[in-house]
This record gives structure tokens, sequence and C-alpha cells, in this order.
């Protein structure tokens, strides 16, 4: 195991050397319990809506947030359950800091901004939130990948990662593991997985292979290139393993399709909720 922390001016060079850093104690203990409460509030709006059969990653809207939605674990049906229960068979929130002013000032906040740009330039855009749950017991893995064939965007070489856990991050409940300098091999070809664009089973083996492990503690951050190879191991513990991520570009990159970048310098959300 292994974890790079460094000061804000160290960042470039850790980030084109290694791919990834360490930021500790990124959020306070009080705004860690503050993003919880949030996300439980998400399981509570999302309702108790049945899953249809062969369905179980699919993505639900979560009211009130513009473009924000929920997806549960495989297996887990939601129907019948209270919003603790709901929120336990949570997989992943999704896309929610743009309709949410809540997480909008946290991805813009001069904490987590500094860092981004000190590696990718001033003026950085927000390409997208998520949280990743990973229940007790039930957490799948995510699959060795990259998260640069997931976006649509120009140049590729831009974009970062900054993954904030919620909960302590551990070996047993899946915390992140990565391949260090594996960003400066570029984008590699991927194949559709189960959660996913994901690596080919003889890349992933290489992967495994040269693999660190980071864990950390709750309200301390991985900031990482786009391009480095990662990956999460099932949560078979009882413990539970929460993660906000934001995903930042460069001012000069653009995106296609129906991703939109947000500038960082808007005050209130930009889909409408503030």
């Amino acid at each position: 195991m292994s974890a790079l922390i460094a000061p804000v001016h160290d960042l470039p060079s850790l980030l084109a050397g290694s791919g990834y850093a360490v930021l500790p104690g990124l959020l306070t203990p009080a705004e860690v319990e503050s993003v919880c409460h949030r996300f439980a509030a998400y399981a509570d709006r999302a309702g108790a809506q049945a899953l249809p059969d062969g369905m179980a990653l699919r993505a639900s809207p979560i009211p009130g947030v513009p473009g924000a939605t929920v997806q549960y674990e495989p297996g887990f049906d939601p129907a019948g359950k209270t919003a603790t229960e709901r929120e336990l068979g949570v997989r992943k929130f999704f896309q929610f800091a743009q309709g949410d002013g809540f997480f909008w000032n946290l991805a813009r906040d001069p904490r987590l901004r500094g860092p981004v740009e000190a590696v990718i330039g001033t003026g950085a855009q927000l390409l997208q939130s998520l949280a990743l749950v990973k229940p007790p017991e039930i957490g799948i893995p995510k699959a060795w990948h990259q998260d640069t064939p997931y976006f649509p965007i120009d140049p590729v070489t831009e974009t970062v990662g900054l993954w904030i856990a919620l909960d302590r991050a551990t070996l047993e409940n899946g915390c992140m593991q990565v391949v260090p300098g594996s960003h400066r091999q570029g984008v590699r070809p991927h194949v559709q997985g189960e959660t996913g664009w994901c690596l080919d089973a003889e890349q992933s083996a290489r992967a495994q292979a040269a693999a660190i492990a980071v864990p950390v503690e709750p309200g301390s951050a991985l900031l990482f290139d786009a391009n480095l190879l990662h990956f999460t191991d099932a949560n078979r513990s009882p413990a539970r393993r929460r993660a906000l991520q934001f995903h930042y570009s460069s001012a000069r990159t653009r995106a296609s399709g129906a991703l939109r970048l947000e500038s960082l310098d808007q005050d209130n959300a930009p889909w409408g909720r503030s």
C-alpha cells in the first residue's frame, strides 16, 4: 500500500509522474456528515418503485434534482423498503451537483478547486458528479478501467477525478486501487462489462499485478488523472464505503453529444436548483 501526499504546489509533478495524489482532510467531519445526510435525502426522494426483471442497474430519476439519477446494486429491489433500507441498496447517485446548489457550491469550493486547477489550469469546468456508495456486503466491484473512455471530450489529457471518502476506505470494503504511472500510456482499449467500460481479462490481470491500494480516512481525497488505471473491489465487509466524486476538465476541453461541461465560475447550480 502507498499514498502520495503532497502540498498543492507539488501536485502538477505528482500527477504528471504517478498520476495520483492523496489530499488528507479535504472535508471536515461535519461536512462529511452533511454530504451523507444529503444522499440519505436523495434515497428518500427516489421512492420505492419496483425494478423490472433484468434491469437492476438501470438509472432512475431523483425527484427535485434536475438531471440526477440513482442506481441500485444488482439484485436489490427497493419496493417495500424504507428510505434507510433503500439507501443501503444504492450503488450510485449520478449527476446531482449541476442541479443541486449544495453540491455545486462544494464542487467549486476553493479547497477542491485549488488542487484541481493546480493540475489542469484555471477556469476548470465540472464534467461529472457522482457518489459511489458500495453498500455493506453487497457492493459489487468496479472493474479495472480508465475514466476517459466514458467521456466524449477533446483533449482527453486534461481531465481529473477527485474521489472523496465519506467513510474509512479500506481493502476490505473496496478502497481505490491504482496502477501508478499508467496514465502516461494513453487511452487503452476497453470492453463493455457488467458496470460499464472496463479492461479485458488480460489487461485487468496485468493491472492487478501492478496495483497499489490507496486506503483513506473520511474527508480525505484521491486526486487522479482520468487516464489512470483504477479499480475498486467488492465490499464484503459490514462497513459502509461511500465516496463522493467530481470530474473536472480544463477550460479548453470541449464535449460532444449529450455531455455538458459547466464552468465553475457560475454562482448558481447551472441546471436550475439553488
